[in-house]
């Protein structure tokens, strides 16, 4: 009996060091994982800075108005807008009857 306890004492020894082991090489996995995951939230960060650093149309003011919309706004300030078909390109004129905040208006450096 007792050689059956040491045997099982063996056995269950011998499991416990298979488990500690285990449980050593998911620490050692997670541990790279969160590594991981950090170098690709600092990638993310340098990636969004540089793309920052280019104009897009959704930069622009009046990038998601459309040229009716446009027309209205500036028609609305006393001025005429109009555009180039060719290269889309927008030019706002000031009409005689214009208010004097009708300069202020962000759309007017709208190209």
């Amino acid at each position: 009996m007792v050689d059956e306890v040491a045997t099982i004492s063996e056995e269950t020894t011998s499991e416990a060091e298979t488990v500690a082991a285990a449980a050593e090489e998911q620490t050692s996995a997670l541990t790279e994982v969160s590594n991981s995951a950090d170098e690709l939230s600092q990638q993310a960060t340098v990636l969004s800075e540089a793309l920052d650093r280019f104009d897009t149309d959704a930069d622009d003011d009046a990038g998601s108005l459309g040229i009716d919309e446009l027309e209205t706004e500036h028609e609305s300030a006393g001025e005429t807008l109009s555009f180039d078909e060719d290269d889309g390109t927008g030019v706002v004129e000031e009409t005689e009857s214009a208010d004097a905040n009708a300069g202020s208006d962000p759309l007017d450096d709208w190209s």
